[in-house]
């Protein structure tokens, strides 16, 4: 089992959390209530567990709480970053070799020996691949995708006491707990963040108001099975959803800024065109962008790789919707990096890699607890999320157009841009890498010493 170590907390967090809830309820300034809860530990933990009880959780935000998490597997790593109020930094597979890595043991699920020696066997060899791509020259970025989900990641994590409550609770009591590891990791967490605060932490089995069983009253009436199946496939974005009048939304945001509230005033303002650009430029170029969360899309993004996955899920600022990562197995959909296609015989073995192993599964480890590792993470998903256009504009597409970005998370981000210039002219023909929209590129010694040529390739057709 891996394991989970508390490395750093918010010095006295008890203390800090009983006086935020006092400075809503009790005279003098905020400095003079957080002196009032001095060498009063008794009186900070009846706070605390007051807050509890009444519901009133958002003093508990001002604690937080990092994390470490040694030797846990890939499906624990995709567990967690689906929790948007925390934050994650995770080994990456795109530098480091993974060879010696190791993976999560058969021995964690009580099977009989003989499914024991096969679940290890078919990890070894898996294992034995992914050292053979990478002797034979292939990038650790391209050989990771025949990496099953049971191997070995690490990962710093840091949340406050209220994201971490709900946390736990998913691994103590919702979706995560059918998983031995999950359970543990959650149990280890638990009994550590008890000895900071004791009222803080109890009665986690109350966090929640619902039960986290959606995934199972959905499949009771949702039943389909995809024709794609088994299949080579490459990942895109599609604009599924888009509202027409988000820049009217953008430039009604930015009047009502102003403190300018007079409809007729707002709707003349915006059939000015020219002054509704002059607006939309001023917000372009302002560090503080609240008028273009307004607006956002919808995209389907189809058959991104496990390993893409982490890619765009680590973007806080979205709201995706993700099947759980078994479907990914289940279907057996896989990329091929560019790389191997390049060499018939390291094409040939990837391929038989990802039906050998869909074999594996299905005979043995089918509906089984175990079955969730064997996820490759070449294996794919498709998803939809929903971005806003500041996190497309700041982070989304500088990041991932840039030609250092992975090559399947790149294409994905090239799709949205292309798409988001097509709905949005005005807003996004003047989005790219930065290499683009500052004029010189930022990375410095890792650029990729083609800013001259991105300039031309990002420039707007019209």
């Amino acid at each position: 089992m891996g394991k989970a170590t508390l490395i750093s907390y918010t010095k006295d967090a008890e203390r800090v959390m009983a006086s935020a809830y006092k400075i809503s309820r009790t005279k003098g300034t905020a400095s003079e209530v957080y002196e009032s809860t001095l060498n009063d530990s008794d009186g900070n933990k009846k706070i605390t567990g007051s807050v509890m009880k009444l519901g009133h959780t958002t003093p508990l935000e001002h604690a937080f709480f990092n994390i470490n998490l040694d030797n846990v597997t890939a499906m624990v790593e995709q567990f967690l970053i689906e929790f948007r109020l925390a934050s994650f930094t995770i080994k990456s597979r795109r530098y480091v070799d993974f060879r010696n890595a190791g993976y999560f043991g058969a021995d964690a699920f009580n099977q009989d020996k003989k499914i024991t020696e096969l679940y290890i066997n078919h990890m070894d060899s898996l294992f034995k691949k992914y050292e053979y791509f990478v002797d034979k020259g292939v990038a650790v970025e391209d050989a990771r995708f025949v990496l099953p989900y049971s191997y070995y990641s690490n990962i710093v994590f840091s949340a406050g006491t209220r994201e971490l409550r709900h946390i736990i609770y998913s691994m103590l009591y919702g979706r995560g707990s059918k998983y031995p590891e999950l359970k543990d990791l959650g149990e280890q967490m638990l009994v550590q963040l008890k000895e900071i605060s004791v009222p803080a932490f109890s009665n986690i089995e109350m966090n929640e108001s619902h039960k986290d069983d959606k995934d199972e009253k959905l499949s009771a009436f949702l039943a389909h099975n995809n024709q794609l199946q088994n299949s080579i496939v490459t990942g895109n974005a599609q604009l599924v959803g888009y509202n027409p009048d988000s820049k009217y939304q953008i430039i009604r945001a930015a009047i009502i800024s102003q403190g300018i509230y007079d409809e007729e005033y707002i709707n003349e303002v915006f059939k000015d065109e020219e002054l509704s650009k002059e607006i939309i430029n001023v917000l372009l170029k302002t560090s503080r962008q609240r008028e273009l969360e307004q607006a956002g899309f919808n995209f389907a993004v189809n058959n991104l790789s496990l390993a893409g996955l982490t890619h765009l899920t680590r973007h806080r600022m979205q709201s995706p919707v993700i099947p759980h990562i078994s479907h990914a197995i289940i279907d057996n959909n896989f990329i091929v990096p560019p790389e191997l296609n390049e060499n018939d015989k390291m094409r040939n073995i990837y391929i038989d890699t990802f039906y050998n192993n869909k074999e594996v599964y299905d005979k043995y480890f089918k509906d089984k607890l175990e079955g969730v590792y064997f996820n490759l993470s070449g294996n794919t998903l498709s998803l939809q999320t929903y971005i806003n256009y500041r996190e497309l504009l700041s982070t989304i597409i500088p990041l991932r157009t840039c030609n250092r970005a992975q090559w399947e998370i790149r294409d994905i981000a090239l799709d949205m841009l292309e798409q988001a210039r097509q709905a949005d002219p005005d807003i996004f023909n003047y989005s790219g890498p930065k290499c683009y929209t500052l004029g010189i590129c930022p990375e410095k010694s890792l650029t990729c010493g083609h800013a001259r040529e991105m300039k031309i390739k990002f420039k707007p057709s019209k």
